[in-house]
């Protein structure tokens, strides 16, 4: 028969692992996907800080979410919405650089946030190994 404290901790580490990639994994994994597609069929262009959604994270902080106005080759102004919140005031007025879908201008993301995208991504993947070890080094402890 099993060890009961095993089995306990073998379905604990089961559904944190599946809570974590739920949440933070699959949103990672995502925006890593899109950023490598968009690098490699994506125009270029300057965009203009327009305004910024305010909302409170978990410890109730606030976070700052610029709203960014830019063109594309159609000639069109189109907003992109960052799903990346920023704990100081976005300078509103200020330059970003932009990437978007040439067929499809409105799938755009910010260029500096290519960084925080592969930087999420990793940890990410350092969280997933870091308990798959713990949990295979408590799997052979208890044998």
């Amino acid at each position: 028969m099993p060890n009961s404290n095993l089995l306990f901790n073998l379905v604990g580490t089961i559904i944190l692992i599946v809570f974590f990639l739920r949440l933070s994994v699959f949103k990672a994994i995502k925006s890593f996907v899109r950023m490598i597609y968009l690098r490699s069929h994506c125009d270029i262009t300057m965009g203009v800080v327009k305004s910024a959604t305010v909302a409170l994270d978990a410890n109730g902080s606030r976070r700052y979410f610029p709203v960014i106005e830019y063109p594309a080759f159609d000639g069109e102004k189109y907003n992109l919405e960052t799903n990346i919140g920023k704990t100081k005031t976005p300078g509103i007025g200020s330059s970003v650089k932009v990437l978007y879908e040439k067929g499809n201008p409105r799938n755009a993301i910010i260029a500096s946030g290519i960084y925080q995208i592969i930087l999420g991504f990793l940890y990410s993947m350092a969280v997933i190994t870091f308990l798959i070890y713990n949990l295979i080094k408590l799997a052979k402890f208890n044998q």
